[in-house]
């Protein structure tokens, strides 16, 4: 009897049809041929256990990877919708200022809770003062027309 390497690919000659099947697995012990498969046509080819083992640590492999997936998927991506058209639905205050204007300061932080009557931002007065001042300059010459027309003198 011829030892085995777990590695080589051992042949089993069969014999011929007569009705009775004989077991394939193993080394057939009245084996003739030289071991590398050229023999008698009638020999057939069993692959050694090094490819059953292979096989057997893919797919445990594999079955690693998809449970491994699966986990990441249920943990960090189902949980959470995702979407092109999305909306929030909440509490929409609307809110005016009654001067318009650019913001200076903003006073709150975001999500801050805030009640009636609180300062929630400062407007920059620029603006406003350049009015102030266009309209007293305005008020001085019609106060100075005005005088002339009545033949005063202001000075």
């Amino acid at each position: 009897m011829k030892s085995i390497d777990r590695n080589e690919t051992t042949t089993i000659e069969e014999p011929p049809q007569t009705g009775t099947q004989q077991h394939r697995s193993g080394v057939d012990p009245q084996d003739n041929s030289n071991g590398d498969g050229k023999g008698d046509p009638n020999t057939l080819a069993v692959p050694a256990r090094s490819k059953t083992k292979a096989r057997i640590a893919l797919l445990a492999f594999a079955l690693l990877v998809g449970a491994a997936s699966a986990a990441y998927y249920f943990r960090f991506v189902a949980p959470y919708e995702s979407t092109d058209n999305a909306f929030i639905e909440g509490y929409v205050i609307p809110m005016a200022s009654q001067v318009p204007g650019r913001v200076a300061q903003l006073q709150v932080k975001d999500n801050q809770a805030v009640k009636q009557g609180d300062v929630l931002l400062n407007i920059d007065p620029r603006d406003y003062e350049a009015s102030l001042a266009q309209a007293r300059a305005d008020l001085s010459g019609a106060l100075i027309a005005l005088a002339k027309a009545a033949g005063e003198s202001l000075i």
